[in-house]
């Protein structure tokens, strides 16, 4: 048998749910983040059958902002009702995590993508699969770590396909290439270049060297800006990975609080957690 760990995105499953179904409510509150986070990690897990599940939250303010006040502030911002969603679907969310006693680990200061980092980094021997449910690009850069997978989609991507994708690229290169190109998250990079320049700058020791001679101060901002986790600071411990808690009479009833039908793929996934 395969040891796996799946990971989630809580605020990826949740804003996606939210956009899936963003009508969707019962007795006056909001459900449809709530509904759509269940349906995508019953799918995955249904898909994975892993071992152990964790969920990694952002956790404000971030410690970047510390660094790069411009960092994040390209996201558009939503109306009061959307935020007041956004809290109702949280809440049920974390009351189905507690449930099943499925870990939720957050930390002041870091993104979920550095929790998640972390874990790679510190777990990845105890594996023989991570299997990280998100498309953010800037996750390849775990690859470094033997055994992690990204669920981008409908498509398990792994090293194989990143080297495939990236001939002659090393994750050391892709994130120094992230680290001129920036785009990502505010951060601006440097005017005029784009990931595939990038790439062509980073693999020319020449060129490179020649770049840095006058960038170095900015590249070395955006550098930090990007790697996983974030190199200034770290976690002191890593959430444990217990058993879940299953009672089917007791999620029938919780799912029924919220209008939701305990669909028969729903019962195979929690059951066989």
């Amino acid at each position: 048998m395969t040891d796996v760990l799946l990971i989630f995105d809580f605020n990826n499953l949740l804003y996606k749910g939210m956009a899936i179904h963003p009508l969707l409510e019962f007795a006056g509150k909001s459900t449809g983040g709530f509904y759509g986070m269940l349906s995508q990690m019953c799918h995955h897990i249904n898909n994975h059958q892993p071992n152990s599940i964790l969920i990694c939250s952002d956790g404000h303010p971030y410690f970047r902002k510390d660094v790069y006040p411009q960092y994040k502030e390209d996201r558009q911002t939503k109306e009061p009702e959307f935020y007041q969603a956004v809290g109702e679907n949280k809440e049920s969310c974390l009351e189905f995590f507690e449930k099943l006693n499925i870990p939720f680990w957050q930390e002041v200061g870091f993104e979920a993508d550095d929790l998640i980092a972390t874990i790679c980094e510190r777990l990845y021997e105890q594996f023989d699969k991570i299997i990280v449910v998100s498309n953010d690009d800037d996750l390849f850069q775990l690859f470094k770590f033997p055994g992690v997978c990204l669920q981008r989609s409908k498509v398990l991507y792994t090293r194989k396909d990143f080297k495939k994708d990236h001939y002659n690229t090393t994750i050391k290169q892709f994130i120094q290439a992230k680290a001129l190109a920036g785009g990502h998250n505010g951060v601006k990079g440097f005017k005029g270049i784009g990931m595939a320049t990038a790439l062509k700058i980073v693999k020319d020791k020449k060129r490179f060297k020649k770049f840095l001679e006058t960038n170095m101060a900015e590249y070395m901002l955006y550098k930090k800006l990007t790697e996983l986790p974030y190199p200034d600071k770290s976690v002191d411990s890593i959430p444990q990975l217990p058993p879940t808690t299953y009672n089917e009479g007791r999620m029938v009833r919780f799912l029924a609080q919220h209008g939701i039908e305990f669909k028969p793929y729903m019962k195979k996934a929690l059951e066989n957690l």
